[in-house]
């Protein structure tokens, strides 16, 4: 299997999706193949990201619900080559890959949750890393992506609810990792590789630095690294494109280059070369 990692928390509008498509374009700008699945059937978030938003409701392919319940294992078909790293489109179908189970030779209930891990054994030789984008819920497509990654990386808000999303994140995993490890013969690990504060203003509120404080006195796995709030990131997905290629076509002014230091970190982290500095709260202040 190549190198996998899922993008997630059970709260929505965490970045999710930005950090999927910023982490696919870093890695790729490394040498590396990179390969980003869209696994969220709703509002067709990355494939919508990278121009191709279209894909999530054509009716004249075999879509990723098609290719997940068939047995050939066929889903390099459906790679879209975009000019940063290659892409799985979603498609809204996603939302009924319950019934389509069920309506399948061959598969039984329980072999709903691997689908995607299946399919993924035939990329290989293919790609270097595949990043996954699911659902900012629990279900069978986040079961999926989970089992078929089994790493995780958490943009976090500085809010309460991001907070409450990280404590959801570790609870949700902890009680997959159980329910799936009585199955005889099955044995999965899912790792949390870091949760990363994201959306951080620059001029701290009290309710931010209050947030850094809780996080601090946890003993999460929090990034010494933030993504700060810029402008510039929604201008990118805007374009179609990730913000170092947007850099690259319209140059980001030198006090807005934090945006791609910060992927970079995030690309450091999903490679495995991230170092620790001393302190986080340094870090947000500089």
């Amino acid at each position: 299997m190549p190198n996998a990692v899922t993008f997630w928390t059970e709260a929505g509008g965490t970045g999710k999706t930005t950090f999927t498509v910023n982490t696919a374009a870093a890695l790729s700008r490394r040498g590396y193949d990179v390969l980003a699945i869209d696994f969220d059937p709703q509002n067709a978030g990355m494939t919508d990201h990278m121009g191709y938003g279209e894909w999530a409701s054509r009716d004249d392919y075999e879509n990723i619900a098609d290719l997940l319940v068939d047995d050939r294992q066929r889903l390099d078909e459906i790679v879209i080559e975009t000019p940063e790293f290659d892409l799985i489109p979603t498609h809204n179908d996603l939302a009924n890959i319950e019934s389509k189970v069920e309506a399948a030779d061959g598969l039984d209930s329980g072999s709903k949750h691997w689908l995607l891990h299946h399919e993924m054994e035939q990329l290989t030789d293919l790609y270097d890393y595949v990043l996954v984008d699911p659902p900012a819920t629990t279900g069978t497509l986040v079961s999926n992506a989970m089992i078929a990654t089994q790493n995780v990386v958490a943009p976090a808000e500085m809010t309460d609810k991001g907070i409450a999303a990280i404590g959801g994140l570790e609870e949700e995993l902890a009680a997959m990792e159980r329910g799936f490890n009585r199955i005889p013969g099955v044995d999965v690990s899912f790792s949390i590789l870091g949760v990363v504060p994201n959306r951080v203003q620059k001029r701290e509120t009290n309710k931010q630095q209050e947030v850094f404080a809780e996080l601090e006195a946890s003993d999460r796995l929090i990034t010494p690294f933030v993504v700060y709030k810029r402008s510039k990131i929604s201008d990118a997905w805007g374009e179609g494109m990730s913000v170092f290629r947007y850099h690259d076509e319209y140059e980001l002014r030198d006090y807005q280059l934090d945006i791609l230091d910060s992927f970079e970190s995030v690309a450091d982290l999903v490679e495995g070369t991230a170092t620790e500095t001393d302190d986080l709260e340094a870090e947000v202040a500089n």
